[in-house]
């Protein structure tokens, strides 16, 4: 997955199956979960995908990644 590519919909699809648990980052029920109760937020997710070079740093800083990370999280909770 290049950095360009990835999506916020892909990136919390990658943290729902698992792919940052590395990171500290828990996957299906548990990542809902955590968002629910607020110790993992849309940030931990782009800086766990910084961290394992699926993301660019200026990621870190965009605002509206972040803001669509956080409405693909609540669409998580929904479901």
């Amino acid at each position: 997955v290049s950095t360009f590519q990835l999506t916020p919909f892909k990136l919390v699809y990658l943290a729902y199956q698992g792919h940052f648990r590395a990171q500290g980052i828990p996957s299906y029920a548990a990542l809902i979960s955590a968002h629910e109760f607020g110790t993992i937020s849309a940030k931990d997710l782009v800086w766990s995908a910084f961290k394992t070079n699926l993301l660019s740093e200026q990621t870190l800083a965009d605002l509206g990644y972040l803001s669509a990370v956080e409405d693909q999280l609540r669409a998580l909770e929904a479901d």
